[in-house]
């Protein structure tokens, strides 16, 4: 039998926005298994331990980011840049490539095309908290509560917070331009099965880069379809709610979540729903009804 992440690198070759992030999850839940068939994948392979349902760190298979985070390799010179994440280091670790594929970042040179770091300037932000679902942005919010799963709305805010956290990270760390990229590699195209969010000085950008295009998925895009996810998720409640004038829906985190991805009303969704036989148009993340 094929395997989850073949199957995913086959059918959707380039992976690098919403639309193929989008696929490549209605792929897992619809066509591949879902979420069991993927940790079961991750279990064979002995990247997660079937007793506690967490990342192992041993060295066989070596996860480096797995191991960063449980304590079991300390990154030359990091311990002190973990200070500029702020209110986030007790969730987070920022962490470093090696120093050598730092060094050759702008090399044009075959040998370190697709090894060397994707700028100048490129570190990783991960996850303290091992429960495998937090593996690959692939699976987030689609592990059932029954295997330990948190719910949408929380892998959403998961992903805000990492935004946050790096861009709080590239502020106070010093010397960074304000042009900062922020990417995932989704599950199938990734090459470490511990997640990783690359963090990158997008005004010092070398060759690596251009190659790593095709997986590249922005942050922002994940955020996209996770709070469409979740939407979906509360369109029943607005379905059910009372027609009176007063009725209201409140979701305050997911306004939180739009602001904070657009920080701006231009460009609001929208999204019309049922409400008790009226057809109701509301601005999509909010519970205000446009006239």
């Amino acid at each position: 039998a094929t395997s989850v992440k073949a199957e995913l690198v086959g059918r959707v070759p380039v992976l690098k926005n919403a639309a193929s992030f989008r696929e490549a999850r209605r792929l897992l839940t619809e066509e591949f298994g879902g979420a069991g068939t993927l940790k079961a994948e991750l279990s064979r392979s002995g990247f997660v331990d079937e007793a506690t349902g967490c990342l192992t760190t041993s060295t066989q298979p070596f996860n480096i980011f797995a191991r960063v985070a449980a304590g079991k390799i300390s990154q030359l010179g990091m311990d002190k840049e973990q200070v500029h994440l702020g209110p986030f280091q007790d969730r987070y670790l920022v962490c470093s490539n090696r120093p050598e594929n730092d060094e050759h970042w702008d090399s044009d040179d075959v040998e370190w095309v697709g090894k060397a770091s994707m700028s100048r300037r490129h570190r990783f932000l991960t996850v303290r908290d091992l429960h495998w679902q937090w593996f690959n942005v692939l699976s987030f919010g689609l592990v059932p509560e029954s295997d330990g799963g948190a719910s949408m709305e929380d892998a959403l805010r998961q992903v805000l917070d990492m935004k946050d956290a790096a861009l709080t990270y590239a502020r106070n760390v010093g010397g960074w331009s304000d042009n900062v990229g922020l990417f995932f590699h989704v599950f199938g195209h990734n090459s470490v099965n511990s997640l990783h969010l690359h963090i990158l000085d997008l005004h010092y950008v070398g060759p690596t880069f251009s190659k790593y295009q095709y997986k590249n998925m922005p942050v922002d895009d994940v955020i996209k379809v996770l709070t469409e996810a979740v939407e979906l998720e509360r369109q029943p409640a607005i379905a059910a709610a009372p027609t009176t004038p007063t009725a209201k829906v409140s979701r305050p985190s997911i306004v939180d979540a739009y602001k904070r991805l657009d920080g701006a009303d231009e460009d609001v969704e929208v999204l019309t729903v049922n409400v008790g036989g009226e057809l109701v148009t509301l601005a999509r993340g909010t519970s205000k009804r446009l006239e």
